[in-house]
């Protein structure tokens, strides 16, 4: 069964267009708001994920996405650091920030940085899902 295209859309030229989203190394980070009785944060880190599509013109009857996740992580904390002490822990913090900050560096902070995830258990966070 084929759907008659609509005039104003169609240009009378059959055309697909490959549409794609790839990122990679994402962090969602959420902070309660202050006026809430207890304090959290949580973390969530995507390794990569991926989005496609064909666009089709004129429109077909059915669109097909394909959607991938990979390398998931949620880390969750009920203290809260300031973004200056976080900071700190990055490699070369001390380049870039100033220097009585990164005096108050925590001193099991690695000097040429770590794993996301040894620092986010140094900052007090516990990891409750991983896929």
């Amino acid at each position: 069964q084929r759907c008659d295209p609509d005039p104003e859309v169609f240009s009378g030229e059959e055309t697909m267009t490959r549409v794609f989203v790839s990122c990679a190394d994402i962090n969602l980070d959420y902070v309660t708001p202050i006026y809430f009785e207890n304090s959290s944060r949580s973390i969530v880190r995507v390794g990569d994920f991926r989005f496609s599509s064909n666009m089709m013109n004129p429109p077909g009857l059915v669109q097909a996405y394909s959607v991938s996740v990979g390398d998931v992580n949620c880390h969750i904390s009920s203290c809260q650091q300031s973004y200056s002490e976080e900071n700190s822990q990055l490699c070369r913090s001390s380049l870039a920030m100033k220097q009585e900050v990164h005096n108050r560096k925590s001193p099991t902070a690695s000097v040429f940085g770590t794993l996301p995830e040894a620092i986010l258990r140094e900052m007090g966070f516990v990891n409750v899902l991983s896929l």
